[in-house]
């Protein structure tokens, strides 16, 4: 941004910084956003944070209103008194929450996740309201405007009547087989809340599992991670919760997510169904996030991060591979700190693989090139092994 005279102009090699613009144009902005974009966004700094949420909060509650006058507007005074009071309520609920002063919804919204389970209370209250509708009224009312982020509310409503009918069901099979075709309609729609709590209805354990699989499939596409933490927690099969654990680790390490990532990798299920197999997944997670985090050039990190696996085995293994690229970056300081915490006695046996066994060499080599007494110790110690039968 430059001046002539008092005006100020554009500098079309410049890079605008979003917060720097004005209020209205940041808020412009953020409509076209989806939430993951916005949960992103609002990481870049304290500003930025305070910035999206309530510009977000803004946003989100004027398309709520606008949503709920034109319903207002279409319905008949007389017949529909009791809906238009409830709308009406709503309305002066989410007036009082943008004040701080609602007893009900979330006032002073600290972060995101507050504001949208605020907002989905509103969303919930707002689908009460319609259900108690006929079909000839939803019908006419589909032709309204409804925000971006609320643009299956009427499909959600029709949904929702299903469920009723569908939990009255007498025939155990046919009743699950009902439910689990609402959790699939309730998901394509992105009511994804609803879509748990239906799934958890379901009668049979497996069926249920594969319910709440693909709902969690769905959360992680749409960006909620927070969300998908705990519906993953419902999941009561070992096998099924850590593939989708799996999933949710490498979409957050492509994301750049790295905490979020190791998050996921430590909550994959030991043990279960079968030890082994559950504790390799859990460590070659823990080891994508090293390796991302050292392709992000955070080398400290990696190791603290592959410090924190629990089998010396893998631990080693992991280490042995963060040395063998720092070494190769030429940090040899780094390489040499990895190289203290990897569990001597436990690198016998992975130094039968060609490969580590070169990576444990060019450690020994870098350790002699420090110079320190402890380091050429452990050079030793970890030829040593080498020389093993």
């Amino acid at each position: 941004m430059s001046s002539i005279g008092d005006r100020s102009v554009l500098n079309p090699y410049e890079i605008p910084n979003i917060e720097t613009l004005p209020v209205e144009i940041s808020g412009e902005i953020l409509h076209f956003l989806n939430d993951f974009d916005i949960s992103s966004l609002a990481r870049v700094s304290k500003k930025m944070s305070t910035i999206t949420i309530k510009q977000t909060e803004i946003n989100k509650y004027m398309g709520l209103k606008t949503l709920i006058d034109n319903v207002i507007q279409e319905l008949c005074e007389d017949m529909n008194a009791a809906q238009i009071k409830s709308l009406n309520d709503i309305l002066e609920e989410m007036k009082l929450s943008l004040e701080g002063k609602s007893p009900n919804l979330m006032s002073n919204v600290l972060n995101l996740i507050t504001l949208n389970k605020s907002i989905d209370l509103i969303k919930n209250k707002i689908i009460d309201v319609l259900m108690t509708l006929d079909e000839a009224k939803l019908n006419f009312l589909k032709t309204i405007s409804v925000p971006s982020f609320f643009e299956n509310i009427f499909l959600v409503v029709e949904i929702c009547k299903r469920i009723d009918e569908a939990s009255n069901i007498l025939d155990n099979d046919d009743r699950s087989f009902a439910l689990k075709e609402i959790c699939k309609d309730l998901t394509r729609a992105g009511d994804f809340n609803r879509a748990i709590k239906v799934a958890k209805t379901i009668l049979y354990e497996y069926d249920q599992d594969l319910a709440l699989k693909e709902i969690c499939k769905a959360i992680i596409q749409a960006g909620d991670f927070n969300l998908v933490f705990k519906a993953v927690k419902s999941i009561q099969s070992a096998y099924l919760r850590m593939n989708v654990l799996v999933n949710i680790c490498e979409v957050l390490i492509h994301a750049r997510d790295f905490n979020q990532a190791l998050k996921a990798a430590k909550s994959i299920p030991i043990g279960g169904f079968n030890v082994f197999t559950n504790n390799r997944v859990q460590h070659e997670e823990i080891e994508k996030v090293c390796k991302a985090l050292i392709q992000a050039r955070d080398f400290n990190q990696a190791i603290e991060v592959a410090n924190t696996i629990s089998d010396e085995g893998f631990r080693a293994a992991v280490l042995v591979n963060i040395c063998d690229d720092l070494i190769k970056d030429k940090e040899f300081h780094l390489a040499i700190k990895a190289a203290k915490a990897i569990p001597v006695e436990a690198v016998y046996n992975i130094t039968n693989n060609r490969v580590q066994r070169e990576s444990v060499i060019k450690i020994c080599k870098a350790l002699i090139w420090s110079g320190d007494s402890g380091d050429i110790t452990l050079a030793g110690e970890l030829a040593t092994l080498l020389l093993r039968p």
